[in-house]
This record gives C-alpha cells, structure tokens and sequence, in this order.
C-alpha cells in the first residue's frame, strides 16, 4: 500500500519549463510503487489526453490499474480576468492547482482553460470558477494552494495572515469542504519553510486539510541540470549568464514515496491523503465514441445513406453519362462501405463545403491524399480524378478492416480559403468548430545547436556536430550511423556532454502555433470535450484552437479537415480569368487536353518548370530532363519517386524508360501491376495490389500490411508473411517465389508513396505547366502576383529571371502604368506590380490605381495631392525608378519630397476651406521647387540605384552588380549560389556575390566573427566568417560590396516547420536547401583581379565519363561497386546514345579522386572495353 502520490507536478507540456517527458515520469513512478500520478501543466492541458493513454497502457503491461489524475495549474487573476491594467495589479497572476475527479470533473478544467483570458498568461478568475461549480455542483474537481507563487502563499509571505486565511477559506467554500487542501512543498528553501508555517497555522485555525507534494518539473535528481538547460533555451539565455532564471536546488524531481516520508515525517496524514484524493479520481475518457455531426437532411429524405445514394448517382451521370456496369458495381461497393461504417454524414459534410466553393468561385483542387481514390467522392466532386481510369483504389482511402475516421484533406485557392472555414463555421457553429494546435518539436539539430548556445560551445564545433546528424534522422540512430559523430562522442568532452544533453530533451514540445490547415468539427461544444485556447493570430479563421494536437483528434475519434490554401490554385484561377480578358479565351481546366505534345516538349523535357507545381527544385528538373514525361502517369510516377528512399531507383527507372536496362518483374503474373512503374513497386496502392492478385489478401488486409510495414510493426510484418506464403501457395506459387516476393513487398513498402495522391498533384503540375506553355505572359504574371511580399520576395528574383529566361520583358514600376499587382498586356509584356514594393503595400498601390481614373500623374505634387500617401511610400516609390515617367531625376525628387508633401497638404487644407482657387495643382510641377535646394543635384549612380532596387523590393530589378563580370566570374571558376547544392560537403569552391547583410558577435573567447550573407543573380549565401579570416578581412565587409570568396561549402537541407501563416503543398516540403560556406578567405572584386593577374588560371572543373550503350545490369553493379574504391570529388556521368542521347550524373557516392584518375581509367577499360572513358572539361 502506497503512502503517497504526487500531485502536482510539470511535464514537458509546460513548455520549455517542465523537463519531465511523460513517459519516462509515468514509468518511474509506477517502479517506484505509486499507483498513479497527477499532472498539473502550468495553464494549459497540452497532455492530458496523452498522459491519461500513457497511464492506460501502462496499467496493462502491470496488470494492475496505474491511475492517471488529470490537473492543471491555473493562472488566478488577481481582479477579473478581463481587467488588463498593470498599474492595478493585474499582471500577478496568482496559481492554483486544480485536479479532475470524474469525467464532468475534466469537463470543468476544459471549460476554465478554454475560458481563459490572455495577459502574460492565460488566467480564470473566481466568478468563472464559482459559475462552473454552480452550474454543474460541486464534488467534480478539487484544488491546492498549490506552490509560493499562489495567493495565499504571497499573503502568508508578506505577512497577511488573516487576508490569506480569507482567500483560502473562499476557495474552501467554493470548492467543497472535501475538495480544498493546503499544499505543503519543501526543496529546502527559506520561503518554503515560513510559508509551511503559515499553512499549518490556518489548518489549525480553519479545519482545511493538509497536502504535501513536490512539484516536480523533471524526473531524477541529475536531471536538474537538463531542467535548467530547457529553462535557458525558453529564455534566450546561457548557463553562464548570472542573471539568468533557476531553481535555487536540484530539489524539484520526482521523488519516492520514502523519500518523502523522511521530509514530512511529522506529516503523514498529508501525505496520506494524496492518496484519498487519487482514489476519488475516476475519469474515464472515452476514445470509443465517433464524434460526428448530423448533417441536416433536405426535406424527402429519412437518412443520410439515402441522401448520399442520390447525389452520388446523380453526379455519376453527369460525369460518365451512361453508368457503365463497373462504375454502378464499384459505386454500390463504396456506398456500402460507407453506410456500414456510419460515415454517410461525413460525406455529406464535406460535399457540402465543397459545393460551397465551387459555387461561389473558389478554386478547388483535384484531389489529395487518399481520397482521390473513392469513386464516390469523384461523382460527388469532392475529387477530380476518375479512379477507374488511373488503377487507385478505395481501400487505400477506407479501409472496413480499419476503423478509423475517413481523412479528407482539401485544396483550395490561397487567397479564399478562409472564406471556405468562415462557412464551416457559420453552418456548426463558432463553438462547435476550431482549428488544430500544433508543437514545433526540438529536432535532433536544432536540439543540438540550442543545447551547444546555452553550453557556451564554441559556433564552430556546434555546426558541425548538428550537421553531421543526418537530415529527419535521430540523434541515438546518428550515433551508430556516422562515425565522425561517434568519434566526436567518444574522444571529446564537450561534444559528448552536447549530445547527452540534445538526446534526452531531443522531441520536447518547444512551441505552440496553429496548424496549416486542421479544422475539427463537433457534434456539441468542443470545450465540453477539450481543452482550448484563444487563437492568437489574424490568420486563424475560427474564434478557438484545440489544445490537442491533430493525433489525439484522431484517436479520440472527432471529425478532422485540412482545409489547405494552395498557392497554384490561385495561380491558375488568376490566369484562366487573364486569359478571358487578353484573348476572349474561356479556359476549362478540366477539359483541357492531357496530351499536349507542346506543354511536354517545351516544359517539362526542357526542365523550364519554375512555377510548374511540384517541379521547380534543381534536382527535379534535372530528373525530367533525363526522363522526358509523355504522360500524366509519367508525371505521377516522378512525383512519387523523388523522395528519400524511392529516389535510389531513379536511375534504374530511367535506364528501363530510355532502353538501356531490360524491364523484369518478379513473375510474369505481376507484369500488369508492375508495367507502369518499370518493374519498380514506386507505389503503396502496387504493394496492396500484389498482396492482393498474388497471396489471395483482400484489399483491406492488403492495405494493414501496407501501414504495418510502413510503421516497421514487425510482429505484425512476420505473422503476415506465413499468410502470405501460405496464400501464394493455394494459388499454385512456390514458396520460395512467395517470400522473395514478400521480402520485395518489404523492401518497396516502407516508402511507397500513395498514387492516389500523386496523380492528383501530377494534374495540377500539367495545369501550370500547360498554362505557361500557351499562355505565358498571363501565368507569369499570375505567378509574380502571387509571390509579392512572400519571404522577402526571394521567389519573385527567381520567377524575374524566369521570365527573362522566356523571353517576357517585366517593365519596371511606373506610377502611370502599373497596377496593384503584375499585369499582362497585349504586347506580350507583364507590368510590375506596386504592392510589390516594400512601404507601399495593398493599400497604398490601391489607391495610386484608384486615383489614375481621372488622368496620369503630371507631377509629384499631383501625386501628394491626390493620393495622400505617406513619406515612406513615396520615397520607396521615388527610389524603385515608379516616378521616372515624371521627366525628373530619382535623386531631385527625393530632395524636394518634403517640401512637396508640406505643399500638397497646404493645398489639401486650403481646398477643404473652399480656397483652392489660390493655386491650381495642375499647373504645379516639382520644378517650381528645385532652387529650394540649390545646386543641381546629381542622379544615383548604377550602385546606389541597383541598391535601392534590391532593397525595396527585394531584387535586383535593372540588373545585377556582377552582371557585367559574368565573364570573369565564369573564368575564374565561381560557383553559383544555387549549383552549391550539387557540391559536396566541405567541398572547396569560389563564389562571388553583393554582401547584404553582416552580423558580428564576439565568441567566447572575445574573439570578433561575422554572419554574412552575399546574394548572386541566382539567390543568396551564408557565409560564416571565423575569427582567423574575420581578422584579415574585416575591411572587406562594409557597405554593399562585390565580394569573392575562396571556402568550403557547408550546405544543407534543413527543416522547416509549418504554422497557419504558410502554405503547405507536400510533405516534400517540409524541408529546403540553405546555401551556406565557410569561408577561409574574402577578398573585394578589386582584390581578386590583382590574384587573378598574378596567380595562374583556376583550373577548370572536370568530369569522368563512361559510355555505357549496351552494358548488362551486372555490369553496372560491378561499376558501381569499383567507382566506390576510389572515393574522391570529380563528378561521373553515364553516356547513353541509344534510343536517344542522354546523360546520366551518378549521385556524390560515386564521385572519384581526381588525383587517381589514371588508375581509375585502366580499370573502368578492363570492365567495359577499350575507348568508353573520358573526361569532360567544364
């Protein structure tokens, strides 16, 4: 029998403060002999539904009941919690720790947290706490004076004892003479001890029972100094830095129940009642019950199955017109499904905000996910891709051998999208709908780097042992895979005490943001049933967010949609309605023809697919070049493979594709399943199909050995396999055959990708791509628009020099001409677009357009007139070059801007006093002002005016500085900042760029370093300048300068973590490249040419190539396997001739020593014959 349970206490839930990780907590306190714990998460419940199956699962592997108490400890307003006047005391936010003790219990919590108003914290007040408990009684929940920072403990502390015996004895007759307790905590700290006293004092006076707890905040002793790392990374601050926040003592972990008898040993009764109040504890949460709304029947119609029945033929006619007997036959199958598994409503849902948008003119896309597979949901037009014709299958979508909520996920255009949730949430509800919370998590990189900032380790070391982990990968998986990490882990102190310290919090919630695209919807209000939380940001539609992540919504069964703004969607929208207007042209997206020889000739084999969706990055185009697409299931299939894992196939596929390599399938039967794929099972609907045709699986189970393999169950994995043997074998197939076909299964499995959601995404790729092959002026200018203000405008430089990759003259911004975004025009050119500009905006472009109507602007003064804008806009205005249509130079306007705008408000004032006859504004130009300033001013120079361009709009408009040494720089060897990412690490290279930015920060040892960022005409670079060079060039690293710098290159791909602010495409996406070098010396262009003059020619670089026309599979692998004995830098290219020439680059892993190239040469010969190598020059 256990003398104590703790309740109170903080997990990692109480961000970045708590550093105890929930399992790690439940499972020390149950080997300790406890038979539950409480959490109590400082004004949140983050992790209550967590905890509560962490403490569930637990319990059966003891086979004995570990409870879980849910808590919380909430913030107190001092007054209401709506008064927010600091002058009055409303910033002490008093604590108080509240526990759940029945399911209307947690319901309550829910409702308090919910109802919390923001100010420094989430804080309740006393008369939402009374309303509750008048409301639903008391008995449901109980509470604690919880820890010094409560009111009562401050009141005892400042010596009020009769105002702290009041505010306990409220709370007391509040709650319930049974449910209110005085908490005793003792870490050893003065405070502590004279608040004890006080509180035993009042339990004498007043009768209200006593507690003792420990408010833990992590789970061992030695855990204390992780605890204090955690609290430093919330706060910015180092372990070093003395004024830092800490615990006084390592006091705060999660102590036994013996322990605690030593320190309250005069007090066990307090300590036995924490077990009292565990015991009353009886939540049960419910994770049974489908949380799903009843959509509202029309009249005629007694249920939803029949309604469903109704639009589903009544769209299969309009998109097949005569049903075909195997649509009728796959359509009666789903809608059986369907009703079986209750999910009519559901579907009727989701069509109905569908219709919604496609009524009002929103742009929807064809499909995402899963769902593109359900034929019911084609003739619904939820989808827009026809299943039969493309082999997806519905199982893939809902499976009956799977209970889980159907998922949904929506596409919308970016700029409409939350006209689409305003209309969810005016049909069910502001309180029965929210959006879904969503953590940014510490990664093992960013854990490392966090942990080596607040450690003091040196920038240096802390990159590169972040770098060294592998991208998505773990940190203990790291450690057994890389062994410069193992190395570093095992000879160095420092590094090993930065990764102990990064693996135990790696995984820590860090913060809280909204979800991209979750929306809940509910049968009755969502506070009654979770925790949430006031939205916190303008682009949050709903009024509330969950405070449970999108996860625990699905295991507790409530319907969940992502509704997800895709910028391309919009794009096509704005070019189809560019179209309308330039050519009297009615685009049909959807009948346009799949086919279009042109779209793939000149787009997709070309690789000009900037703006093409999903097809942009470098390695992509480099992909379609070398695949030449002729098909939409071509474009599905690369689509699919260019991830992590199915990309090692890639050069298998392309060699089938070009002839080079026999197709081959396990066995003849598997060739119609296999064929479109070339052998290669690219796709998890193939691994269900296989299961299915060759092993007798129903398409259900096909599709539970899918997910068991994906998620490496592999208990699971080793029973199917025997089932699969034995059902390949009641088919007549060998059992040798059948496990070499598992194991296949196996292999392909883990990183199949869904066709389903390929092909759909394949289909918007071919809409951009067709758009832009015959309509390019108008997509490009959609495309420009639909990036402004984005990122610092980064792509709208790229999509520029698309544009003149294409031949499409952008003119600059003109007062005169432009619109509030880019503008085709009939001639074939796009005019730029003035919200564009940084200062000037949405608003301000506006009303530059609006004001137009009644003529060009004569003159500067008749802009101030008429438009009012303010001095920033204009003088951003002035320096983009939009006021040259004017006649007079940039530089004079800037200098009698002010005196202008005093005169167009002079003349303002006058005109609303009825005296604007004084002077007629038309008749006044800005050289009425010049002698004001004098002497004739000067024009910018070609630096300043490209510096100002680039500045405020983010770009080098008129040209770039190094355009007129591109030459040299070609000479010289310079890499191109966005061809870094076809580099190796550390690879030595020479890049050239304009120096934007420079930070300097002193290091430890108080040694000077710099941050810089240089920017070429393909994008920009980190440069990490390190004390040693920083000193031998910090003259060099001043103003805007053209800089070239000699390095190694330290690139990466890193991660990227999503918020309702972003749009987010693809799981693809949650990563980019970041160009970055180290440099070991930077010179200024000037610097370089004297090098230049003096030191020989950069040699140029060089490739290995090997014909490889003819040569056998085996042949190839033994290639493979010699190129990798000579491991070095020089890049090595495959030469194919037949059916038509190509090249083939070999990924890093088998790029070559230079320096043994010779000996390379004799034994490439002696495997492929005489005459096949040589080297190409660059």
């Amino acid at each position: 029998m256990s003398v104590f349970v703790h309740l109170h206490g903080h997990t990692y839930w109480s961000l970045l403060d708590g550093a105890a990780p929930p399992r790690q907590l439940f499972e020390r306190a149950a080997a300790l002999g406890m038979p539950g714990i409480a959490v109590t998460d400082h004004g949140a419940m983050y992790g209550t539904a967590e905890c509560y199956l962490l403490a569930r699962r637990i319990s059966r592997e003891m086979g004995k009941e570990f409870r879980f108490i849910p808590g919380v400890e909430v913030y107190v307003a001092p007054r209401s919690r709506f008064d927010k006047d600091k002058s009055r005391g409303d910033d002490a936010n008093w604590h108080l720790v509240l526990w759940a003790l029945d399911n209307v219990g947690l319901s309550m919590l829910y409702r308090l947290v919910s109802r919390s108003e923001m100010y420094y914290k989430p804080r309740i007040d006393k008369q939402l706490l009374a309303e509750l408990i008048e409301e639903c009684g008391q008995g449901h929940i109980a509470g604690s004076t919880a820890c010094l920072a409560s009111e009562t403990s401050r009141l005892l502390l400042e010596g009020r004892y009769q105002d702290a015996r009041a505010a306990a004895c409220l709370y007391w007759e509040l709650l319930g003479k049974d449910n209110f307790f005085l908490e005793l905590q003792d870490h050893g700290l003065e405070e502590q001890r004279l608040v004890n006293q006080g509180l035993l004092r009042l339990h004498a006076d007043t009768g209200i029972p006593v507690i003792a707890t420990n408010d833990y905040h992590y789970v061992e002793p030695e855990h204390a100094f992780l605890h204090e790392v955690v609290v430093c990374i919330q706060t910015g601050k180092q372990l070093s830095d003395e004024d830092r926040l800490q615990f006084q003592n390592d006091q705060a972990y999660l102590k036994s129940p013996q322990e605690m008898l030593e320190i309250f040993a005069d007090q066990r009764e307090a300590l036995a009642r924490t077990v009292e109040i565990a015991e009353r504890c009886q939540v049960q949460m419910d994770f049974d019950t489908v949380h799903l709304p009843r959509f509202d029947l029309p009249p005629g119609f007694q249920s939803a199955d029949d309604y469903l029945r109704t639009l589903v033929y009544q769209g299969a006619v309009r998109r097949f017109g005569e049903i075909s007997q195997a649509v009728r036959e796959r359509l009666d199958y789903e809608l059986k499904v369907i009703s079986e598994m209750g999910y009519s409503d559901y579907f009727l849902i989701v069509w109905d905000f569908v219709r919604f948008a496609r009524e009002q003119g929103i742009p929807v896309g064809p499909g995402r996910g899963s769902a593109a597979g359900s034929l019911v949901a084609y003739c619904l037009y939820i989808t827009n891709i026809d299943p039969l014709r493309y082999g997806l299958l519905f199982e893939r979508f809902l499976n009956p051998a799977r209970v889980t909520l159907p998922d949904v996920d929506m596409d919308f255009c970016y700029h409409r999208r939350n006209e689409v949730i305003e209309y969810v949430v005016r049909k069910y509800g502001a309180e029965r709908t929210a959006q879904i919370i969503t953590f940014g998590t510490l990664k093992a990189r960013a854990a490392v780097r966090d942990v080596a900032r607040v450690l003091g380790v040196p920038l240096r070391k802390a990159d590169a042992l972040a770098k060294a982990i592998p991208f998505g990968g773990s940190l203990d998986s790291a450690l057994v895979t890389v062994a410069e990490l193992k190395e570093a882990y095992e000879q160095d102190e420092e590094a090993r005490r930065v990764l102990d310290t990064a693996r135990y919090i790696e995984g820590f919630p860090r913060h809280a943001s909204t979800h991209a695209a979750g929306v809940v919807i509910a049968p009755r209000p969502l506070e009654l049933d979770m925790p949430l939380q006031q939205a916190d940001s303008d682009k949050v539609v709903t009024p509330y967010v969950t405070q449970y992540p999108m996860g625990i919504l699905e295991e507790m069964k409530f319907l969940k949609v992502d509704f997800l703004a895709l910028r391309n969607l919009s794009v096509i929208r704005e070019t189809v309605e560019w179209v309308k207007k330039n050519h009297g042209i009615e685009l049909d997206m959807d009948a346009i023809p799949l086919d279009d020889e042109e779209t793939y000739t000149n787009i997709f084999h070309t690789g000009l697919t900037g703006g093409v969706f999903q097809f942009e990055s470098e390695g992509m185009r480099r992909l379609l070049q070398d695949f030449q697409p002729e098909s939409i299931e071509h474009l599905t299939l690369l689509n699919a493979m260019y991830r992590p894992g199915p990309m090692q196939y890639i050069p298998t596929v392309i060699r089938r594709r070009n002839g080079q390599e026999e197709v081959s399938w396990p066995h003849p039967d598997l060739e119609d399943l296999l064929r479109e794929t070339y052998g290669i099972m690219a796709y998890q609907e193939q691994v269900m199909a296989v299961a299915h045709h060759f092993a007798g699986f129903s398409l259900g189970e096909a599709d539970l050995l899918r997910r068991a393999i994906g998620k490496k169950k592999q208990e699971i994995i080793d029973a199917e396999r025997q089932k699969f043997v034995e059902g390949a074998a009641a088919k007549g197939y060998s059992e040798e055959l059948a496990r070499q076909i598992y194991s296949d299964i196996e292999k392909f499995a883990g990183y199949g990708f869904n066709k389903s959601h390929a092909c759909a995404y394949a289909f918007i790729a071919y809409q951009t791509a067709y758009l832009k092959q015959h309509y390019p002026t108008e997509f490009m200018a959609a495309l420009l628009s639909s990036v402004m203000g984005k990122d610092k405008n980064r792509k709208l430089g790229e999509y520029l020099s698309e544009c003149r990759a294409m031949g499409i003259t952008v003119e600059p911004p003109d007062i005169n001409r432009s619109e509030v975004t880019f503008v085709p025009r009939a001639d074939g050119t796009i005019t730029f677009g003035l919200a564009a500009i940084k200062n000037v905006g949405e608003n301000a472009a506006q009303t530059v357009v609006e004001q137009r109507v009644s003529g060009p602007y004569k003159s500067l003064l008749d802009l101030c007139v008429r438009t009012r804008l303010n001095k920033d806009t204009l003088l951003s205005l002035i320096r983009v070059g939009a006021l040259d249509c004017l006649g007079e130079s940039r530089a004079k306007l800037e200098a009698v801007l002010e005196q202008v705008i005093q005169a167009a408000a002079d003349y303002n004032r006058s005109r609303h006093s009825g005296q604007a006859s004084l002077f007629d504004v038309a008749s006044v130009d800005t050289r009425a002002f010049s002698w004001e300033v004098g002497t004739e001013i000067a024009e910018y120079d070609e630096h300043k005016r490209l510096q100002y361009e680039r500045d405020l709009i983010g770009v080098y408009l008129s040209g770039h500085p190094l355009d007129q040494y591109r030459e040299q720089l070609k000479e010289w060897g310079v890499t191109p900042s966005r061809d870094l990412e076809k580099c190796l690490q550390n690879e030595e290279v020479l890049i050239a760029g304009v120096m934007v930015e420079s930070r300097r920060i002193l290091t430890k040892r108080s040694e000077e370093m710099a941050f810089v960022t240089i920017e070429d005409q393909t994008g920009p670079v980190e440069v990490i300048v390190f004390p040693r060079v920083f000193e031998q060039c910090r003259g060099c690293l001043t103003g805007e300068s053209i800089l070239i710098i000699e390095g190694r290159n330290d690139s990466s791909v890193e991660e990227v973590d999503f918020s309702a602010d972003d749009e987010v495409e693809d799981e693809r996406l949650d990563r980019e490249f970041k160009a970055k070098v180290i440099a070991s010396a930077v010179y200024t262009l000037e610097e370089w040419q004297q090098k230049a003059v003096q030191a020989p020619k950069r040699r140029k670089k060089t490739e290995l190539v090997i014909d490889a026309d003819g040569l056998s599979e085996e042949t190839l692998v033994q290639l493979r396997k010699l190129l990798t004995q000579f491991p070095g830098r020089m890049p090595v290219l495959l030469h194919f001739e037949r059916p038509k020439e190509l090249y083939l680059r070999l990924d890093d892993r088998f790029r070559i020593d230079a320096n043994r190239v010779a000996e390379v040469y004799r034994e490439v010969e002696i495997l492929v014959g005489k005459g096949r190598v040589y080297q190409h020059i660059q």
